[in-house]
């Protein structure tokens, strides 16, 4: 058999303005259904599949759409841009039945903004008309959809709705009823644009879509202006504030107050809405002002350094176990990474209610009233600290009163710390749980499990076990005696949670369900995925984790879902054999998911491994075309797809962390397309930038690109599965910035594509990707890591390829504009492609067919 590309290569391409198809397999590909996406309710009941909407014509993209401030948004309906992306339809499934009953919904239903209620009766959404988002409720007992407004939501910024908890409805953000038309722009410019800084350090990284006018002031405040409404599930409205910015609103798990955050002025020109000034109050279910938590000025000059932070309260919501009890952090060296502390955050807490069971109602289906509001608060109620934080605070995860997880991380060391807490005894020490690199895949133990609370908030799942005293607490319980309970956290105490892992070895990657008991540090093994799958949990569904929910998948299977731990027929509810881990309960098939790309169904895949010059061990996946015999047929040519990554450390670097279980389909612009017309891809060799200790990794960033380039190249080549002489290099972002470089300092490679690439890191000096040094603190290094700066040295076919309305940070379409005519002012050979309408990912139909036929052809004159 022969392989190679069956196509001409470019004719007249300077000339070419029009769209082009990819050959065939690929265009019918291309329009090829793809399986829907399935969601389960809080309390495991249902399951929600959803339709993916069709790959868009480029017709669909040319939506109004208004870009300042950071975000995108269609002006016509108040919804997010690009309404292409919404759902197109949806079906419901008892869990453990086959029958999926389809929602019917009007016309061409485009759904957004899905939400469980959480008692799981009730299922929220918008409907984005041309000229609103309406919202929808589906009850899921009878599967009925029904309007509950009028295109009158405002999904500006954020979610327009939330859940109250029961069936009290939802709080909405709303266009006002009497809002005059939008404003329109000045005709003539009414002066300069002025900015001035007086001295104030206010370093930034590079933010696209921002205010640049007053005009844009104007436009972005009259947008984003809402009222907050509740709305009953009878479709009744109630306003609860005037007309402000609001960003979003949150009830309390008990549904007695309302956690309130709006956008304030003074705006910016030179940071995105999330870093303008904020304020953040509680208000009651009338709309009346409880307490002020924070008022946030303009963050403007957070410093560049990675793990700084915005200065004031941040992460304020409430406790999830609570019914009412809010809780923030709070940087302590001014949000600046760069100072030295001896603590980093501190986490506060502050109940609103009067002293009450919080943990009264078990079954989260069942809501207690709301409770009535400290009458002394806030005037005699103080915050209390919870916690310090010696790294930078991460996260926290709730359980019971004297149970949370928390997480701290640092960056410059990879360092994340994971202790548990008591929030009801703040002073008690904290226990450290576990220390690790997180970057170091083969020891992370995994990530708790959560269910539905008390208020159907997630919170931790915990197993409590009674530690007894001796052989009396044996025969008592062999007798038939029930032993006095033991207080919550008191001597024999312990508690119990779950670890949902990934199972990263040097075997392999096999998922995993761990009990921990968090005082003895006792692990224990409940499941493992094992070959030929890849299967992970998804949902644990009772308190000692007997039945749950995975999702699993193969080579040739796509991701279904499977019911452990159902109950056989006549069998004891107790029994033994009804442990998951028991093969005499075999799980059940939840869905049928099919293979709607059969041609890769025999592709060859695998995770090949080859040492580095220095010693690392290095990895990738290799595919082949169906068919091909390496070693015996010829070899092929060859496309390198990169994206290197950043490490502190030789043994996280070296690990392999490639999934080999899984169902690999390509997408839109992706290169495994390319395997149905001859070529061998090689998908993400690892490319690792090593900086341990206190060495920069970007110090040395050219030389350990070209090793690990390097041992790619001679590994295929050794095997015969490569043509040496038609190995491309190529990537997107970040991994087009690298194709870049490898063409400009090696000659491994016949030719480039590069996709929405940032090529001259003077144009980010205040930081990129993992580097947090500016230009002027590390010049060399900037200057050496951009290609630009090497334009000349670029002596291999380099295919420039840029969305013209590009979103993302750094990647301006310039970066690709410049590099394009500095290589062709000196005279090399260069094309450049900028798609109209298309951001930093690739969407239309037209421009990833055009995509794909660009990247075959430039490979031809490899």
């Amino acid at each position: 058999m022969t392989w190679g590309i069956v196509m001409n290569p470019f004719q007249a391409a300077d000339a070419q303005t029009t769209w082009q198809q990819p050959p065939e397999p690929i265009a019918s590909q291309l329009d090829a259904p793809r399986n829907p996406i399935t969601y389960f309710s809080p309390d495991n009941r249902w399951m929600l599949h959803v339709e993916r909407p069709p790959r868009p014509a480029i017709a669909d993209l040319t939506e109004p759409v208004v870009r300042i401030a950071g975000i995108e948004f269609n002006p016509q309906t108040r919804g997010p841009a690009r309404s292409y992306a919404a759902v197109r339809g949806m079906s419901i499934q008892r869990m453990g039945e086959s029958h999926q009953q389809a929602v019917e919904l009007p016309g061409e239903a485009r759904i957004r903004h899905l939400s469980w209620s959480a008692d799981s009766r009730s299922l929220a959404f918008t409907l984005t008309q041309p000229d609103g988002l309406e919202l929808w409720v589906l009850n899921l007992e009878d599967g009925t959809p029904r309007r509950l407004t009028e295109p009158i939501l405002n999904g500006v910024y954020g979610s327009p709705c939330d859940w109250l908890p029961g069936d009290a409805g939802l709080v909405c953000k709303v266009v006002p009823a009497e809002q005059s038309p939008p404003p329109e722009p000045p005709p003539v410019p009414g002066g300069p644009r002025i900015e001035v800084n007086q001295g104030r350090e206010a370093p930034a990284r590079t933010f696209t879509n921002l205010l640049t006018s007053p005009y844009d002031e104007t436009l972005f405040e009259y947008h984003l202006t809402s009222v907050l409404e509740h709305i009953t599930l009878e479709g009744d409205r109630r306003p609860l504030t005037s007309p402000m910015l609001i960003h979003w609103a949150t009830p309390s798990p008990d549904g007695s107050a309302i956690l309130l955050s709006t956008v304030q002025r003074p705006f910016s020109y030179q940071v995105p809405v999330r870093r303008f000034p904020r304020t953040i109050e509680v208000i009651d279910l009338s709309g009346g002002a409880i307490q002020t938590i924070a008022q946030l000025p303009l963050a403007d000059d957070i410093p560049t350094a990675l793990g700084s932070v915005r200065p004031g309260r941040r992460y304020v919501n409430w406790r999830s176990d609570r019914p009412a009890t809010l809780y923030w952090v709070e940087a302590l060296d001014g949000g600046d990474a760069r100072q030295q502390v001896p603590y980093r955050d501190a986490v506060y807490q502050l109940d609103l209610l009067d002293d009450i069971d919080a943990d009264s109602s078990s079954d989260p289906r069942v809501f207690p009233k709301p409770w009535g509001l400290n009458p002394a608060y806030p005037s005699d109620i103080e915050p209390q600290l919870l916690w310090q934080s010696e790294l930078r605070f991460n996260n926290i995860l709730w359980g019971t009163a004297n149970t949370a997880i928390a997480y701290e991380y640092w960056h410059n060391t990879r360092q994340l710390r994971t202790w548990k807490l008591n929030p009801d005894t703040p002073s008690q020490e904290p226990i450290l749980l576990h220390e690790r690199d997180r970057q170091d895949a083969y020891s992370d133990p995994g990530y708790p499990v959560t269910a539905p609370g008390p208020y159907g908030w997630y919170t931790l799942l915990m197993a409590d076990a009674i530690e007894r005293d001796g052989a009396a607490g044996d025969e008592m319980e062999s007798n038939g005696v029930e032993s006095a309970p033991v207080e919550d956290g008191g001597p024999g105490h312990r508690h119990t949670i779950f670890l949902n892992g990934r199972g990263a070895s040097p075997n392999g990657i096999f998922p995993f369900l761990d009990r921990w008991t968090l005082e003895t540090g006792e692990k224990t093994r409940l499941w493992q995925a094992e070959a030929p799958y890849y299967e992970r949990i998804e949902r644990v569904l009772d308190p000692q984790a007997q039945r749950f929910i995975t999702g699993r998948q193969s080579r040739h299977d796509p991701v279904n879902y499977w019911l452990y731990g159902a109950i056989a027929p006549n069998a004891a509810t107790n029994s033994p054999a009804n442990s998951p881990t028991n093969s005499a309960t075999s799980p059940i098939m939840l869905t049928h998911r099919r293979d709607t790309l059969p041609w890769y169904a025999d592709m060859h895949r695998e995770i090949i491994t080859y040492p580095r010059a220095d010693g690392l061990d290095l990895s990738a996946t290799l595919y082949l075309p169906p068919g091909y015999r390496p070693g015996v047929d010829e070899p092929l040519p060859t496309l390198m797809w990169v994206y290197p990554q950043e490490y502190k450390s030789r043994e996280a670097a070296g690990q392999r962390t490639q999934a080999e279980n899984v169902f690999r389909r390509p997408g839109g612009p992706s290169p495994l397309f390319l395997l149905s017309q001859g070529y061998a891809i090689l998908m993400n060799p690892r490319m690792p930038i090593i900086g341990e200790g206190d060495t920069e990794p970007n110090d040395t960033y050219i030389d350990q690109l070209i090793m690990s380039a390097q041992a790619a190249v001679d590994h295929v080549v050794q095997e015969g599965i490569s043509d040496p002489n038609r190995i491309a290099i190529g990537g997107h972002s970040y991994g087009a910035f690298t194709a870049a470089n490898l063409l400009a300092h090696s000659n491994l490679f016949c030719a480039g594509i590069a996709r929405n690439g940032a090529y001259n890191r003077t144009l980010t000096p205040f930081g990129f990707q993992g580097e947090q040094r500016n230009f002027w603190d590390a010049r060399e290094t900037y200057l050496q890591m951009s290609p630009f700066t090497y334009a000349m040295n670029i002596n291999e076919p380099l295919l420039l390829i840029h969305g013209a309305d590009d979103q993302n940070s750094g990647t301006y379409p310039i970066q690709s504009e410049r590099l394009y005519e500095a290589m062709r002012g000196l005279g090399g050979t260069v094309r450049w492609v900028e798609l109209p309408l298309e951001g930093h990912s690739y969407v239309s139909r037209e421009a990833v067919g055009h995509v794909l036929w660009e990247m075959l052809n430039w490979l031809e004159q490899c």
